[in-house]
């Protein structure tokens, strides 16, 4: 066997696959080798079947060109697995870290986790444990992938608890990094000239996929209700449906918002995403449950008060920062905290907050953390 020449070996998403995992997995693999350790990273050639994604594409659309010699995996190709786990096996790395954020991945991972030697430790980044559309199998699928693991980190301790739950006591939770390769910000001003949003009004927004427990049609219903009704407050929605938009346009002509709602039902680049996070004054995460959330460290990227839920796995860091809100999910009451976190002297008190804490969500902390761990159990 070689001798160990590699740190880590990191199997997981990478652009041109889109999304907050790929983004941040990246920004991950960049953090270990500005800490000076060795990196490589195994990605896909095909993760999803087109018949299982609901989304319009999984790639980026963009011309920008993005190595291919690390896309190896195919979720769809067991018989690819093989290689793939002879190649680890070749490097001999010191660590494998898998990101594992659905049960779709255990067989995958779990294949190649199989027969690698012992002194090759293998770590789980952990998304998300428990599905948000559950299936019989999940349980199986994660407890079948968890006891290949020599021990599980989180980014919240909602789901290091889940996996607890599971039976796997090696679990350890962290926060959700911030990610430093999205654009600077930009001033209101000159966010809203260039999305044409009108000066004077106040903006809420909804960012990322649409799906149902993420409870849009709760904060469309809070928008019918005063003190947000009488308001000169909007509530701009961005994200790719994956619930029906019939249902939301609906509520929207139900309740008589067609004036107060723009919908914006379709993914966007970083910078188009910089543009509506810089133009808004709140960020609105009205969940009806969450593993964790990566709107909340853009939100943090771009200095903007945060709505949450109180649920786990949202409130944890509004409670420890006092960065924004928390509500409960009833629309009466989410308009009033609306109105409440636009008032002015709020404003400056959570933006503020924002800026004395941002430092501490880097990655390379993150990665010093989990470093940390694997020390304290070698």
């Amino acid at each position: 066997m070689n001798k160990k020449k590699i740190d880590f070996i990191v199997i997981g998403p990478t652009p041109p696959y889109r999304g907050g995992i790929s983004d941040s997995n990246n920004e991950f693999i960049n953090s270990l080798t500005k800490l000076g350790l060795s990196t490589k990273i195994i990605s896909f050639k095909k993760l999803y079947p087109d018949f299982f994604f609901p989304g319009k594409s999984q790639f980026i659309n963009e011309k920008k060109k993005y190595k291919k010699n690390n896309r190896i995996l195919n979720t769809l190709n067991p018989l690819e697995w093989f290689k793939i786990r002879r190649q680890i096996i070749k490097i001999n790395p010191k660590y494998i870290i898998f990101r594992y954020w659905t049960p779709f991945l255990s067989p995958l991972y779990s294949f190649i986790s199989i027969k690698i030697p012992k002194s090759i430790k293998k770590i789980a980044i952990v998304d998300n444990w428990i599905p948000h559309e559950k299936s019989l199998t999940d349980k199986i699928l994660n407890n079948y992938f968890g006891k290949k693991m020599d021990f599980f980190m989180t980014f919240s301790k909602n789901v290091s608890e889940r996996i607890k739950k599971s039976g796997f006591k090696n679990t350890y939770s962290s926060y959700h990094p911030i990610n430093d390769n999205l654009p600077d910000k930009i001033s209101k001003k000159t966010a809203r000239k260039k999305l044409n949003l009108i000066d004077d009004k106040k903006y809420v927004l909804f960012f990322g996929l649409v799906r149902k427990y993420k409870g849009l049609d709760i904060l469309i219903e809070s928008f019918s209700k005063d003190p947000v009704y009488k308001k000169n407050i909007n509530l701009i929605v961005v994200g790719e449906f994956y619930d029906s938009i019939k249902n939301y346009k609906k509520l929207i002509t139900k309740f008589k918002l067609n004036s107060k709602i723009i919908l914006i039902p379709k993914f966007v680049d970083n910078y188009t995403l910089r543009n509506y996070f810089c133009a808004s004054d709140l960020i609105a995460q009205t969940y009806r449950n969450a593993s964790q959330s990566g709107v909340t460290p853009i939100a943090y990227k771009y200095n903007l008060p945060i709505l949450v839920s109180d649920i786990k796995g949202l409130k944890e860091i509004i409670l420890n920062d006092k960065t924004g809100c928390i509500t409960k999910n009833d629309p009466a009451l989410i308009s009033q905290k609306i109105v409440y976190c636009m008032e002015k002297k709020n404003q400056k008190l959570f933006i503020d907050q924002i800026s004395s804490n941002y430092l501490k969500y880097s990655w390379e902390n993150f990665s010093l953390n989990l470093l940390n761990i694997i020390k304290n159990k070698a």
